[in-house]
């Protein structure tokens, strides 16, 4: 049984890029939200510049662009 709480989720059944942004549902809002992405490169260290683990994602502009990070072409007013 899962506990996830979905809070936003994109899927392109072309591409099989996607991302699913979720709490536990037990948390009650207090505790950290988890990102899944699907269909992108990464890059992760144990220890980035300041002694700490470091990831980085190589996400499509589709991709960022479903999920809020990029503003959406100009001319589009459909969601992606």
């Amino acid at each position: 049984m899962s506990t996830k709480s979905t809070l936003k989720i994109h899927w392109d059944d072309l591409s099989h890029e996607g991302f699913h942004l979720y709490e536990e549902c037990f948390d009650d809002g207090a505790g950290p939200v988890y990102l899944e992405l699907n269909g992108c490169d990464f890059t992760a260290t144990s220890k980035g510049e300041c002694g700490l683990p470091n990831i980085e994602i190589a996400i499509p502009r589709n991709l960022a662009t479903a999920m809020g990070l990029l503003p959406k072409p100009q001319g589009r007013s459909e969601d992606i």
